[in-house]
């Protein structure tokens, strides 16, 4: 078998294929099963057959955040309509909020890893199934706050490494944004929470795109800035978070919770900080 990829990125559904005996036998006299991926971001569900992969050693991951459900076995001859994952190979399943329902029939050796949002089902179905899970929500890196005393701003400052995500999105993709989500609404401190509260749609958020990103090699960095924030809301809190969403599929960093008051005193506690820098902040803060 010489197709090495699907890269189908309007499909509603993704084809589905199986094994003649033939073709298992030139598989067992050391032919390849060559197939790596299938990227299908529109698709909700497969076509109506087996989708066997059982013979695909090199098979990588399929990026489907649109899928609904996954039906999986080992035995297709009693069967139908299911898939089968390599034995001895982990897959990675990219899955969002979309996927509702995880079915087996009978057994499925399939060593999957699901890359998907925190506390999602498809969370709870690589719980329940032993399977690794990468959260979607963790996937950049928060540098904490600044501000800016020039223009009274507060800068949220990220970095994001692609190779995190886990394939060359770059070249697969058809869309791919840089942006933050942020809102002024207050936050929970537990983490679980504040990732629900604090990502794209949700109630009271923003999403904005990057207006600049500075890249150096595989590794991203981009600033959400907010600025002429006025002295009576030097205290108001604002939450931000990172995101690239890759064909409607969005990875996170972590939501980060600064006020323009917080970071003014952790510069002016800070001994290790020039005594400018500090003189500039002190006099912002109480001349405001």
């Amino acid at each position: 078998m010489k197709l090495k990829y699907l890269n189908l990125p309007n499909a509603k559904e993704i084809p589905t294929f199986s094994w003649e005996t033939q073709s298992v036998g030139f598989i067992n006299s050391g032919s390849e099963a060559a197939l790596a991926y299938i990227y299908a971001p529109k698709a909700t569900g497969f076509t109506n057959t087996d989708l066997d992969l059982y013979y695909c050693k090199d098979f990588k991951f399929i990026f489907a955040p649109n899928l609904e459900s996954l039906a999986v076995s080992d035995d297709l001859k009693s069967f139908y309509e299911d898939a089968r994952f390599p034995k001895d190979s982990e897959v990675k399943l990219y899955l969002s909020d979309q996927f509702t329902l995880y079915t087996i029939h009978g057994t499925s050796s399939a060593q999957l890893t699901i890359v998907a949002p925190e506390n999602s089902y498809a969370h709870t179905v690589a719980n329940e199934n032993g399977f690794e899970f990468i959260s979607s929500d963790d996937m950049a890196e928060t540098l904490g706050g600044q501000i800016r005393t020039r223009d009274s701003g507060l800068r949220f400052g990220f970095t994001l490494d692609s190779t995190d995500i886990g394939f060359d999105y770059e070249s697969l993709a058809d869309d791919v944004e840089y942006g933050f989500v942020y809102t002024y609404d207050e936050v929970s401190e537990d983490e679980q929470e504040a990732n629900a509260q604090v990502r794209n749609g949700a109630d009271g958020t923003y999403t904005i795109e990057a207006a600049k990103r500075n890249v150096e090699g595989t590794v991203s960095q981009y600033n959400a800035v907010f600025t002429g924030i006025p002295a009576s809301h030097y205290d108001s809190k604002i939450s931000a978070r990172a995101y690239v969403c890759i064909d409607g599929m969005y990875f996170y960093s972590p939501v980060t919770t600064r006020s323009f008051n917080d970071v003014a005193n952790a510069i002016l506690n800070d001994n290790t900080m020039d005594s400018n820098t500090r003189s500039e902040v002190y006099t912002l803060i109480h001349n405001s």
